[in-house]
């Protein structure tokens, strides 16, 4: 069975980060005063899987262990992907007013889109035994 890629192996972790920054970030503007929500737990635990299953799936070659990023990208996807339609949707001339910010949006969303059909295209290409398709993964 071939190893984590290095490509993927960062995206993993990158994505991870992205999960827990975020989850760290809005948990301390609570303290501010702003309502708590049970997603942020929520997006600390995909995060936190992403992370576990980008290391398990390096060192150990375990089948099960695909299913964790998995899981965690469609966690964090859940989360993210509603948040930049609904913030264009709230804000439509955010990219012309700030359009640092609006990229920063934009790459956040992409970044966890693409860790999610990842996850997903691994998943699923060792689950059906293509071995050619998973060594490109």
């Amino acid at each position: 069975m071939p190893k984590l890629k290095i490509g993927t192996g960062v995206l993993y972790i990158a994505t991870a980060l992205i999960g827990f920054r975020w989850a760290l970030y809005l948990t301390l503007t609570e303290l501010y005063g702003l309502p708590f929500s049970w997603w942020y737990a929520v997006i600390f635990g995909g995060a936190l899987a992403i992370l576990v299953g980008a290391i398990l799936e390096w060192s150990t070659s375990w089948a099960w262990v695909r299913w964790l990023p998995a899981i965690g990208a469609g966690i964090q996807t859940a989360y993210f992907v509603p948040g930049f339609v609904f913030m264009l949707r709230k804000e439509p001339g955010l990219f012309s007013r700030e359009p640092m910010q609006g990229l920063l949006y934009a790459t956040v969303t992409l970044v966890v889109l693409a860790c999610f059909f990842t996850a997903i295209r691994r998943l699923f290409c060792r689950q059906n035994g293509d071995a050619r398709q998973e060594s490109r993964a």
